[in-house]
């Protein structure tokens, strides 16, 4: 005669079928588990990455905007200095005294606020060689304009337009790296 075993009423095969089933569960519970984990933190790196690019964008954005101002202002500032230059010239070969006549109101006024605008503005740059040679530039455009004596004016002219043209040139190529 043939038995089969039985445990609690169901018989072995059944037993094993019902075991192989629940581990059956578990594994694709296990799988699928794993699976929204690894999506989830693919999801999250690319969130970080997309935030990261923000973020580097807005600050390139922010520099762009930056030194266009900047840009802008050292020329007006450079304009200025050479009309205030030009200006003392004129009255020198008049009166042979060095600023014995003062600026027009509107020059003056204009001086102020665009070294005002610069002084403001330089700081943000971040590039620290580029910031210090806008700096240079805007020491030798007041000396320029307040010098004590013509030779004094002469020198710090002529630095001022080469500084000028070699910064302007900085600003032009950091411009270029941001775009």
């Amino acid at each position: 005669m043939y038995f089969k075993r039985t445990i609690g009423g169901l018989m072995c095969t059944d037993l094993l079928v019902i075991i192989n089933s629940f581990i059956g569960v578990i594994v694709g519970a296990t799988v699928s588990i794993a699976t929204t984990l690894i999506s989830n933190k693919k999801d999250l790196r690319l969130k970080k990455m997309s935030i990261s690019f923000e973020r580097k964008e807005k600050a390139r954005s922010f520099q762009r905007e930056t030194l266009l101002v900047v840009q802008e202002s050292i020329q007006k500032s450079i304009r200025y200095m050479a009309e205030a230059y030009n200006y003392d010239k004129s009255q020198y070969k008049k009166t042979n005294v060095w600023h014995k006549c003062p600026l027009n109101d509107e020059l003056d006024k204009n001086i102020f606020q665009t070294n005002k605008v610069l002084t403001l503005h330089v700081e943000r740059v971040s590039n620290d060689i580029l910031r210090s040679a806008i700096k240079d530039l805007q020491t030798l455009i007041t000396d320029c304009t307040i010098a004590v004596n013509s030779e004094k004016a002469d020198t710090t002219f002529n630095d001022a337009t080469i500084v000028y043209t070699n910064v302007m040139e900085e600003i032009g190529k950091v411009l270029r790296e941001l775009y």
